[in-house]
């Protein structure tokens, strides 16, 4: 049996010493690359059964009653990901037909930033699925009118058609 105090030196099979990393490995660690394994892509339909503990953390603010430049900056990039996370999760909540998950996560996107328009038209998107048009109807006119009177903007030709194509079968069936 080979003692491995004694053979530390000595190079392996591959003519390797022991620790000693392979020219091409070598190479990619050097530019940069990582060659770990790489987790599975997050799919959709997967991502509605995210913990609650989790939606919560992520409705979470971050040190709120700090001023200081450093604080804020790391509290924007902060509200930044968590509100591209619950729009994500929103919207995978909204593909896999459980709106009313759809609406109370987009609900707490759009309480990070009222003036983002995708998580108003995931929850726009949600209350239709449900046959609720009426509430459907209130925050696109409710969105509509903040980014009006705050920005000087109408909402994107996206959600202005989104509105139109969900809302004209509601029309032609009264």
């Amino acid at each position: 049996m080979a003692d491995p105090q004694h053979d530390r030196g000595r190079p392996d099979r591959g003519g390797r010493r022991p620790g000693a990393v392979g020219r091409r490995r070598h190479d990619r660690l050097l530019g940069g690359e990582d060659d770990r394994p790489q987790p599975a892509p997050v799919r959709s339909e997967r991502l509605h059964d995210v913990d609650p503990l989790i939606i919560r953390l992520l409705s979470t603010e971050l040190l709120r009653d700090f001023t200081d430049e450093p604080v804020l900056r790391e509290r924007d990039q902060w509200d930044r990901l968590r509100l591209l996370a619950l729009e994500k999760v929103a919207a995978a909540c909204l593909d896999a037909g459980d709106a009313l998950a759809a609406i109370e996560i987009g609900l707490e996107a759009v309480g990070i930033d009222e003036f983002a328009e995708k998580p108003n038209q995931i929850v726009f998107s949600a209350y239709v699925a449900m046959g609720d048009t009426i509430a459907a109807r209130r925050v696109y006119l409710g969105y509509e009118e903040k980014v009006r009177h705050s920005l000087g903007v109408h909402p994107s030709r996206v959600f202005r058609d989104l509105v139109r194509a969900k809302t004209e079968g509601e029309r032609v069936r009264r």
